[in-house]
């Protein structure tokens, strides 16, 4: 892969080792009992990330984004884990400067996922797939996080932004089998939210923008964000219609006519609705589901319930300056 080091000039860092929580609060979400810990897992190191964020890992993070075996309806699909959605139409879209490459180390391997900011005021949060920052039951956190906002090569002038603390449900770290495919309550409880390191200038914040984390209605048109592998590094963009979809009782949302030729680098892409572009550069809306999923066909979402609400004002209430 020929990937250009020198967009990444700034990062301010520390290496991550998380820890689980022993409190918990039950919460809801998308019909399905979970936790969520009271606590976020804190890091335990203070060496920069830099030292470890080389040129070669970051392109080495970028050609292996995360490998989930997902089909949205149970444990098993034959196969390659990277599927080609049919009628794959994104393309290229540098406005979501929100959204970029959240890159981690999964125990010896570098990976990478499609993450966005959200947030207001001071507070710094991405909001991703659970599977993108811990491996659920019996397996632990990623370490190493960094968020790298509206990563592409002609963006120019990126920065590389350590993540503190990261928080997802007890349920996923307890249940979720990432070994041999997502089932249907698994998905509805795959999000999470990391904090950006508290050093980062909320100026930084600014430039890049967040967007608003939603409660509205997932019935209608979302625009969402992800990457393509093949096209490594450069961000893209479709239009989908997006609306509930009932599997084994549970409740998820699902998108249908936004596909993505390797859809696992899209995995923790927004969707967002009212999605508004000022002076053709910066665009932001409101998310309203995130790409956790896929059957060939659609791509699928957690339902963003009152457990998902908590979650991310646990989140919040961690990056508050």
């Amino acid at each position: 892969m020929n990937f250009c080091g020198k967009l990444f000039h700034l990062s301010l860092g520390l290496t991550l080792a998380f820890f689980p929580c022993s409190n918990a609060i039950a919460a809801e979400v998308g019909g399905y009992v979970g936790d969520i810990p009271e606590e976020l897992a804190d890091y335990a190191t203070m060496d920069d990330v830099k030292s470890y964020w080389s040129e070669s890992k970051i392109a080495d993070a970028l050609d292996h984004p995360v490998d989930v075996l997902s089909d949205g309806s149970g444990h098993s699909r034959e196969g390659d884990s990277t599927m080609t959605l049919s009628g794959s139409n994104a393309t290229e879209d540098l406005t979501s400067t929100p959204t970029g490459y959240l890159l981690f180390r999964n125990g010896t391997q570098n990976q990478s996922c499609t993450a966005s900011l959200v947030g207001n005021g001071d507070t710094g949060v991405v909001v991703t797939a659970a599977h993108c920052l811990h491996g659920g039951a019996g397996k632990g956190w990623y370490s190493n996080l960094t968020f790298a906002p509206n990563l592409a090569p002609s963006g120019g002038g990126q920065i590389t932004v350590p993540l503190e603390k990261a928080v997802v449900l007890e349920a996923w770290k307890s249940n979720a089998n990432t070994s041999d495919g997502l089932g249907t309550s698994e998905i509805s409880n795959d999000i999470g939210f990391a904090v950006l390191d508290s050093r980062v200038p909320v100026s930084i914040l600014d430039i890049y923008k967040r967007n608003i984390f939603g409660r509205e209605s997932v019935t209608s048109e979302v625009r969402i964000f992800g990457y393509n592998a093949a096209h490594y590094a450069t961000p893209e963009s479709c239009v989908a219609d997006a609306s509930p979809e009932y599997k084994g009782g549970i409740r998820l949302y699902k998108s249908t006519g936004c596909g993505f030729s390797d859809w696992n680098s899209s995995n923790g892409g927004p969707w967002i609705r009212n999605y508004k572009v000022e002076n053709n550069r910066v665009g932001t809306g409101t998310i309203v589901g995130i790409t956790v999923a896929t059957d060939g066909k659609s791509l699928f979402s957690p339902l963003f319930g009152s457990g998902t609400y908590s979650l991310y004002e646990v989140a919040l209430s961690a990056a508050k300056r």
